[in-house]
């Protein structure tokens, strides 16, 4: 069940970092939050994505989870950068499975 959850979420969240361009990206640095508007579009469409098989509560908990390792970890270009990969159908340099399966 764990890992079902995980990669159900791991899908949602790659659908996520593509629903997220378009939007500002004033330069960060690494352990900064990302923009408002990029917060809420990537926890707005995660918890869509993995509340179809968790509830409502862990989505967003895990959601949460994984904004916050991801901007520990990730500037704001260095997001970008690895959502106009993922569109591109290249591989992004983020795994987002590892990312979902640290919050679980």
């Amino acid at each position: 069940m764990r890992k079902s959850r995980v990669i159900v979420l791991s899908i949602g969240l790659m659908i996520t970092i593509n629903a997220c361009g378009g939007g500002e990206t004033n330069s960060s640095t690494q352990g900064e939050s990302y923009p408002p508007a990029i917060r809420e579009n990537f926890l707005t469409s995660c918890e869509a994505s993995a509340s179809v098989n968790v509830s409502f509560d862990d989505a967003e908990r895990l959601c949460e989870c994984v904004l916050s390792k991801l901007e520990s970890r990730y500037t704001i270009e260095e997001f970008v950068e690895a959502e106009q990969a993922m569109m591109a159908g290249e591989a992004s340099g983020i795994n987002m499975e590892a990312l979902a399966a640290s919050c679980v």
